[in-house]
């Protein structure tokens, strides 16, 4: 529902305009809006941060950062602006920078789940396992019922070989959210690590029951079918997979030939 004309002319009007038509999808249609808030008001930190989230999600990440500072120079206290420049630096690549900037805003909102969240999947890029934990456990004891947390410490987990702590974590997450497809993914990673290759395509399976057309989990069952000895299936999982549009590396390239020389087929 739009708000009305008389109150959309005012500073929070065109503010809370805005955040509707973001909600909405009308991400240009809330630029303007926000714009209008900003020439009102132009020392309001909340119109720079809430446009720097549109930006963000158009993927114009300078134009995001742009906006971040200003919120933050306007307000070196908002928490949410600094949150949020850290994700757009970690879209650029920027880890340390991102680190630095969900650790300010974990210092100004010590419960600020998000930034712990997201702090600790930065750590995780930087293959520093042992802190992306760290943060992902801060974040379940402040909110405990976050799907996304416990996948994404169920992964770090996997990767430090704590195979019985990840499978826990990722059976939590597919509980509290049972069409968690990245979750269902991770189980079958876990599983595999584990030599639990039945357990392993049953999660396969159910993640590719929900999403069909996510190329990477058809790779990911072929690759166990070729531990399994099911070269067909194998073979019948990256056609599916190449269809779908999936990209090969090099490590994929490297599966590839094995199943090749396997199965004594080139395709």
């Amino acid at each position: 529902m739009n708000i009305p004309s008389v109150f959309a002319q005012t500073e929070d009007g065109y503010l809370r305009q805005g955040k509707s038509d973001y909600i909405q999808g009308n991400f240009a249609k809330a630029i303007i809006d926000l714009d209008k808030a900003i020439k009102i008001n132009p020392k309001d930190a909340r119109s720079y941060v809430d446009r720097g989230v549109i930006y963000y999600r158009q993927m114009k990440i300078s134009q995001a950062i742009a906006d971040f500072n200003m919120g933050i120079k306007i307000n070196p206290d908002d928490a949410r602006a600094y949150n949020n420049r850290g994700l757009a630096y970690k879209i650029e690549g920027k880890i340390p920078q991102a680190i630095i900037d969900f650790s300010k805003a974990i210092e100004i909102n010590h419960s600020y789940t998000n930034a712990y969240n997201n702090r600790g999947l930065s750590y995780a890029q930087e293959g520093n396992f042992s802190q992306s934990i760290t943060d992902y456990t801060k974040a379940i004891e402040i909110r405990p019922n976050v799907a996304e947390v416990y996948n994404n410490r169920g992964y770090s987990y996997t990767r430090q070989r704590k195979f019985f702590q990840a499978i826990t974590d990722l059976n939590k997450a597919v509980e509290i959210d049972p069409n968690y497809v990245d979750a269902y993914n991770n189980l079958g990673l876990a599983y595999g690590k584990q030599v639990n290759f039945i357990q392993a395509i049953a999660n396969f399976n159910k993640a590719i029951e929900i999403n069909p057309n996510y190329a990477k989990l058809y790779i990911n069952r072929a690759i166990t079918y070729y531990f399994e000895k099911e070269y067909d299936k194998a073979w019948t999982d990256v056609h599916k997979a190449s269809t779908l549009g999936y990209k090969f590396d090099e490590k994929n390239k490297d599966f590839l030939d094995k199943l090749k020389k396997a199965s004594g087929r080139d395709q």
